[in-house]
């Protein structure tokens, strides 16, 4: 399932899709932990949830033990939300499953291995949107003088900032990946520079455009430009 990076948001957070090898490496930690997860099948609107564990995986399927299921016919080839916590943090996928097979400690549930996982990122900080026109030039860590594509501020705060850029743009950054961003806000001549981590991608509401949300690293700020985003 493809959600541009966001599938949903709201005032306090909102879900972001996890690059592929981060969801993989998770995963791997869930199968040699075996975590307990939580399996919402979506047969029909009253569907109850399933409290299982992982006990095993394959190279495309993921193996999970039941302790009882309603239906099992009802199951067979169902569609599925399924929820993951480790460290306390909540990671979800959809899946569907692949087979059922009953034994005498439970039932085991064969679904298949997502590509990747999705989890909630908290808003730490209100975003405020920018009413001068300013633009944002991003490029490689570090490189603040050497900018690959500029996009359009929307909005922005201590936490980070959301900005429009065109879709080829887009396309040169993936989720989790480092970049440099430089900008000033409204009449300020002060350059804020600082690497950033994109967290999110999503549709930008024109044709051809898409809005990044950006994390700042924090220790980059300078104590001046930490002061201007506090304003």
């Amino acid at each position: 399932m493809s959600t541009m990076g966001v599938i949903n948001s709201g005032l306090d957070s909102v879900v972001i899709d996890l690059a592929k090898g981060p969801s993989t490496r998770l995963i791997e930690r869930a199968v040699r932990a075996k975590t307990p997860l939580i399996v919402k099948p979506k047969t029909n609107a009253d569907s109850e949830a399933m409290d299982s564990r992982l006990v095993n995986d394959t190279r495309d399927s993921l193996i999970v033990l039941v302790d009882s299921v309603p239906d099992v016919a009802v199951l067979q080839s169902a569609y599925c939300d399924v929820t993951i916590s480790l460290d306390g943090q909540e990671y979800m996928f959809s899946t569907n499953v692949l087979d059922v097979f009953e034994r005498a400690e439970g039932c085991y549930v064969e679904i298949a291995r997502p590509a990747v996982l999705q989890t909630w990122q908290r808003r730490r900080f209100f975003r405020a949107t920018v009413a001068d026109s300013t633009n944002v030039s991003i490029g490689p860590p570090d490189q603040f003088d050497k900018p690959a594509f500029e996009g359009a501020v929307l909005n922005v705060s201590q936490d980070g900032l959301a900005c429009r850029v065109s879709r080829r743009a887009a396309d040169r950054l993936t989720i989790g990946e480092r970049a440099g961003v430089s900008f000033t806000l409204g009449a300020s001549s002060t350059w804020l520079r600082c690497n950033a981590i994109v967290k999110s991608k999503t549709p930008g509401g024109t044709s051809g455009t898409i809005i990044l949300g950006m994390q700042f690293e924090k220790p980059e700020h300078t104590r001046e430009q930490q002061t201007k985003l506090e304003k």
